[in-house]
């Protein structure tokens, strides 16, 4: 009688253990997870097209444009998740925004200045501003 209750509980106790350990853990999008990444990564190309001779930052900037402009996408689909997002990956995203977001809009700031640079890369810019914007919002 023993052997006839003991295998059907050991089996309980396997399924429920996979099921607690698996309820822990959270889906996180990979827009969310490499989003601190890339805002660091904007914040060093905006910071290169700031730092350099006014004359030379054309050229930083369509050199830059790229980067932007990927950053400026992951931007607008984390927007578009938020919604969707369980709260470790909002946390995620507020975490990113609060260490690079100040820093991203003052050069936008300083290099919009810069003759003949927002000509190059506004839209990428302009993307950037109103993602930032919206995920704050």
């Amino acid at each position: 009688m023993l052997r006839r209750t003991f295998i059907p509980s050991i089996i309980v106790a396997v399924l429920a253990a996979f099921t607690f350990n698996s309820c822990d853990k959270v889906a996180i999008p990979k827009e969310v997870t490499g989003l601190a990444d890339v805002l660091k990564g904007a914040t060093s190309s905006l910071q290169g097209i700031a730092d350099v001779d006014p004359s030379e930052a054309v050229a930083k900037a369509k050199e830059a444009l790229p980067q932007l402009q990927n950053t400026g996408e992951q931007l607008s689909a984390v927007n578009g998740l938020m919604d969707k997002l369980p709260g470790p990956a909002k946390d995620m995203v507020t975490k990113a925004l609060e260490q690079f977001g100040p820093k991203i809009q003052e050069l936008i700031g300083k290099i919009s200045g810069i003759p003949g640079v927002s000509g190059a890369i506004q839209p990428a810019l302009d993307k950037i501003t109103s993602s930032l914007s919206a995920l704050k919002g």
